[in-house]
């Protein structure tokens, strides 16, 4: 093959591979911490929304969450303006400066379909799996309403981004 058309598929190439990291940093795939796709999906939600939307970031392969499974998770929440109100890990805390000292932060566990949490959660958990992370556009109405719940304004659309530990 000669020089110049090495030198064409060379420069073809790297075209491509800018095209797709700029792609990909665009929309959310690569990110240097946490929230900034998190953000990005948050800002981006649909708050007139009566669905809870979802997003699978990572599909998991272990077992699949049915009404009743006892469920163990990793999360963090969001209001849709980016701003984190509750997580479950403290390195999570301290990155979205919401870090409550004397607190225990540790995976929660609930039973889906038990009613333990809000409605949306347990639509949201439904057919995932154990392994898995998934992000969660809640309405409000299927979140705290109109009265919303401690730092958690009334008619909020919440956001969280859900890590599937383990399925029982």
């Amino acid at each position: 093959m000669n020089e110049y058309i090495k030198r064409t598929y060379m420069r073809i190439g790297v075209v491509s591979l800018l095209v797709l990291a700029v792609a990909l940093i665009t929309f959310g795939v690569v990110r240097n911490s946490k929230g900034a796709s998190l953000t990005y999906f948050a800002q981006h939600a649909n708050p007139a929304s009566i669905e809870t939307a979802i997003e699978d970031v990572i599909v998991g392969s272990g077992k699949e969450v049915v009404v009743g499974s006892k469920v163990s998770v990793d999360y963090v929440g969001l209001l849709t303006n980016g701003t984190a109100f509750d997580t479950s890990r403290e390195e999570w805390a301290k990155e979205y400066g919401i870090l409550t000292q004397g607190r225990t932060y540790a995976q929660y566990e609930l039973i889906v379909g038990s009613g333990q949490v809000i409605r949306g959660w347990d639509e949201g958990l439904m057919g995932m799996k154990e392994g898995g992370v998934r992000r969660l556009a809640i309405p409000a109405s299927k979140a705290y309403g109109k009265d919303g719940n401690g730092t958690i304004p009334g008619n909020s659309m919440l956001i969280f981004e859900i890590n599937l530990i383990k399925v029982d």
